[in-house]
């Protein structure tokens, strides 16, 4: 082996020894790779030859150890004429790419962690140019915005954002440009399908791969569900302020009246006591749900269950209209919040002056309510019988009759009348429909 000056590094710990000695006697590690190549090109059965980052494996460190090193080689004949072969020698170029092989390599792992990181981390990441186009997107993104990595491709930020959301978008990204600080927004992104869906995305610049150009690194999340319970979240607490003041403004009227109407204390703290009682039960018929999926109003309430709750204290209804001391017949009516409220006092005087003095005073009364909705208007019978002989209407009004009268005609635009018959009292409540889902 003759070598030049750059032939000494691959040699290792072998040089200076290996100068002019056997090739199979420098590297006898590699003879059963080399040799046949060799002795091809001496024998003149084969040419030259030449491999890039061929895989040698060597022992050069003066070890046992075994060392992968890779090399571009070429392999040539020297000619000789005197040689019976015509072929003198071999002439070696060798360029060990050990250190390249293994630093590419090692990007290619890189790269493999940092694409499998990309497309499977839970949240959404976008690279653009300054413009907004998009160059990359990963699987998340994409889920987010419902539109596949080619599309986006061809599309642009501002294309895909909400329009109340553009032109705070491009002031965020024209300062970003501007100072290189980094910011986070909470904004809309526009699906194919018209629905809007809340992210925060945090947004700062790169340099492009090549150097040439900066870009946006933008890393979304989905928090249209936090939004939608913040939403509900405030409709709940404008919701129950409404219901509240609506319950102290009942509550300061019933007072006002149930002064008048009471002749004791103790009669008025009754009176209170059980009115209070009647708002209590519609306020647990209308209270807010609670549920995993976060705070929603409360389904309404339908007009036989408040009948129910507010006639419970007084008699049962039975399991089906056959009979029995309290019989309730009619369609599934909804009632929204305050209407519940309202009717529950309406229901409450008429169910407790029927205790009193009516049908549920005695054992032998009975009370049948019944309700039909003809042409979009509730029509509500209460309808005593059984119960003291009525010498007819009271010689003033009391309570519910005032509070009857004015939520009926006031509140609901409807009409309310009366009958004071020797068999019992009887209501007729008629209210359009549509007033009560208020």
């Amino acid at each position: 082996m003759i070598y030049n000056d750059g032939y000494r590094p691959i040699l290792g710990d072998k040089h200076p020894a290996a100068f002019g000695l056997p090739f199979h006697e420098v590297w006898p590690e590699v003879q059963p790779q080399l040799r046949p190549l060799h002795e091809a090109i001496l024998n003149g059965t084969s040419g030259a030859f030449f491999a890039e980052d061929l895989l040698i494996k060597v022992q050069r460190r003066g070890t046992s150890d075994w060392e992968d090193a890779r090399f571009t080689v070429s392999y040539s004949p020297i000619p000789d004429e005197k040689a019976p072969t015509g072929v003198g020698g071999v002439l070696v170029t060798a360029v060990e790419t050990t250190d390249r092989v293994r630093t590419e390599e090692a990007l290619r792992a890189s790269e493999q962690r940092f694409a499998g990181i990309f497309e499977q981390t839970g949240v959404g990441v976008i690279q653009s140019e300054l413009d907004g186009r998009f160059l990359l997107a990963n699987k998340r993104y994409c889920e987010i915005v419902g539109r596949s990595a080619d599309e986006l491709l061809t599309l642009r930020v501002p294309d895909i954002t909400h329009p109340d959301d553009r032109e705070s978008d491009a002031v965020l990204r024209q300062r970003l440009v501007a100072d290189g600080v980094p910011f986070f927004v909470e904004k809309r992104y526009l699906r194919p399908n018209g629905s809007a869906i809340w992210v925060n995305v945090n947004v700062s610049l790169m340099q492009s791969a090549d150097g040439t150009r900066q870009q946006f690194i933008g890393v979304a999340q989905d928090i249209t569900e936090r939004k939608v319970a913040q939403e509900q979240q405030g409709l709940l607490v404008r919701e129950l302020n409404h219901r509240i003041k609506n319950l102290f403004a009942i509550t300061s009227g019933m007072i006002a009246l149930s002064a008048r109407s009471a002749t004791t204390p103790k009669e008025y703290a009754s009176n209170i006591r059980g009115r209070l009682n009647a708002l209590a039960a519609a306020h647990d018929l209308i209270l807010p749900s609670f549920s995993g999926e976060g705070i929603a109003l409360g389904e309404p309430t339908g007009l036989e269950m408040l009948l129910r709750r507010i006639l419970s204290p007084y008699v049962e209804a039975g399991s089906d209209n056959s009979g029995g001391r309290l019989i309730l017949d009619g369609p599934a009516v909804p009632l929204g919040a305050r209407t519940v409220t309202t009717f529950a006092l309406i229901l409450h005087e008429l169910a407790t002056n029927a205790a009193k003095y009516g049908a549920l005073s005695v054992e032998e009364g009975h009370l049948r309510v019944t309700w039909r909705c003809v042409d979009d208007v509730l029509i509500l019978k209460w309808e005593e019988s059984g119960g003291p002989a009525l010498k007819g209407p009271p010689e003033s009004e009391g309570f519910g009759t005032v509070i009857s009268n004015h939520c009926v005609r006031g509140q609901f635009g409807g009409i309310v009348s009366r009958k004071w018959d020797l068999n019992g009292l009887s209501v007729e409540l008629s209210v359009p429909v549509e007033r009560l889902s208020d």
